[in-house]
C-alpha cells in the first residue's frame, strides 16, 4: 500500500508588534482615547504607534533638552490632502494654528500635504478639531498605510483630464483611509460616524504598506515617481 506524502504546511506569519497593537486598539481608539484625557506631557510608546494613524508623530525638541529633565515632547501633525487640494479656508486655519499652537512654522511636504510642528499634547485635540471643522483632515496621514494620493495641482478648467485626476485621487484616498469611526469620536467628541467597523478582510488589506500614490497625466510630469511608492498614469 502506497501512502501519499503529507502536503507541506505553510507556517503562519507572526504579526509584527504594530499589527498586534492595531488588533488590540478597538479600531484605532486605544490607548490614544484614554491617554488623551490624562494630564501628561506625552503619550506612551503604544499610543504613539496608534496616534500615527490619526496623522500625528510624537517628537522631542532636542534644542530644549536639559540633562536630568524630562524631554520636551511636541507633536507633528500632517494633513491628508488628495490631489494637493487645500481650500483657502483650510490654509488660513493652518496658518493661524501654526502661531496659536505650533512653533510658528507651516511646512509643505513633497506629497502635497502640510505639516504643523511644536504642538503640545494638551493642544492636540483642539488643533485637529479646527482642521476638520475647516475642510481638512489628518486621518491616515502617517503610519504604515497610504498617506496621500497625489495628482497634478494645475487648476485648468478646460482640460477634463485634470479634473478626472483629482476626482480619482480623492476617491482612491477615501478607499484607502481607515474606515473606523474612532477619528471623529476622539477629536470631535462625535458619536460613531460608521455603524459597522472594518471587516477582518478589509483590515488585513489595509495593513499592506503603501506610503503614497501618484496619478500622472502624460503631458504633465509634475512630480517624479520616486517621490512615492506607486505611480498610476492616466491616458
Amino acid at each position: 500500500m502506497v501512502k501519499s506524502a503529507t502536503p507541506p504546511t505553510t507556517a503562519t506569519r507572526k504579526p509584527s508588534k504594530v499589527e498586534g497593537l492595531k488588533e488590540q486598539s478597538n479600531f484605532l481608539r486605544e490607548p490614544v482615547a484614554t491617554e488623551l484625557l490624562q494630564d501628561t506631557t506625552h503619550f506612551t510608546e503604544d499610543a504613539v504607534q496608534i496616534l500615527k494613524f490619526h496623522g500625528s508623530y510624537q517628537q522631542d525638541n532636542r534644542d530644549n533638552r536639559a540633562k536630568g529633565q524630562e524631554k520636551d515632547y511636541q507633536m507633528m501633525l500632517r494633513t491628508r490632502s488628495p490631489g494637493g487640494l487645500i481650500p483657502s479656508q483650510l490654509y488660513l486655519t493652518l496658518d493661524k494654528l501654526a502661531d496659536e499652537y505650533g512653533n510658528h512654522t507651516l511646512r509643505a511636504t513633497t506629497r502635497q500635504g502640510f505639516q504643523l510642528h511644536g504642538i503640545l499634547k494638551k493642544n492636540l485635540k483642539s488643533t485637529i478639531a479646527a482642521i476638520v471643522e475647516n475642510m481638512g483632515s489628518t486621518l491616515g496621514a502617517c503610519g504604515d498605510l497610504n498617506r496621500n494620493v497625489m495628482a497634478p495641482p494645475a487648476p485648468f478648467v478646460n482640460k477634463p483630464e485634470y479634473q478626472y485626476a483629482w476626482e480619482y485621487a480623492n476617491n482612491i484616498a477615501d478607499l484607502l483611509t481607515p474606515q473606523a469611526g474612532a477619528y471623529y469620536e476622539i477629536w470631535l467628541d462625535g458619536e460613531k460616524a460608521i455603524s459597522a467597523e472594518e471587516s477582518p478582510e478589509v483590515k488585513a488589506a489595509r495593513q499592506k504598506t503603501v506610503m503614497g500614490l501618484l496619478l500622472q497625466i502624460p503631458q504633465n510630469r509634475f512630480m517624479e515617481p520616486t517621490t512615492c511608492r506607486a505611480n498610476l498614469k492616466l491616458a
